[in-house]
């Protein structure tokens, strides 16, 4: 049944995202925002690949791409968290102090769980 409710929320999230519709975030739980995240980018960068080559162009597609960071000074212990990067930041201790995605950052400083420190 589980199994069943995670397949029907992937199946609504890919059929949102193949629509070009937007995503509310107070849907997703917050392991989805973390996972899905990257979603909208892949679809626009699938979309501009297709139409290069539909126009005869070369494609270019990005090799890499750069996430913005934030310093954030953590206020409560958050285990290991995977960034907007795909990378694995963490676990944090209360005071610790870390530089991560911008998209991380902004969900932790709203959860409470962190503070943005200004360099």
């Amino acid at each position: 049944m589980v199994r069943q409710l995670i397949q029907a929320r992937y199946g609504k999230l890919v059929n949102k995202i193949a629509k070009d519709e937007k995503i509310s975030s107070s849907l997703l739980t917050i392991e989805e925002k973390k996972i899905y995240g990257s979603i909208p980018l892949l679809a626009e960068t699938h979309q501009n690949f297709a139409k290069s080559i539909l126009r005869g162009y070369t494609p270019e597609v990005p090799v890499e791409q750069k996430h913005h960071r934030a310093v954030v000074r953590f206020l409560k212990n958050v285990p290991a968290i995977i960034g907007a990067d795909m990378k694995t930041y963490g676990p944090f201790k209360v005071e610790d102090v870390a530089s991560l995605p911008v998209e991380n950052s902004k969900i932790l400083v709203r959860q409470r769980l962190a503070d943005r420190v200004e360099v």
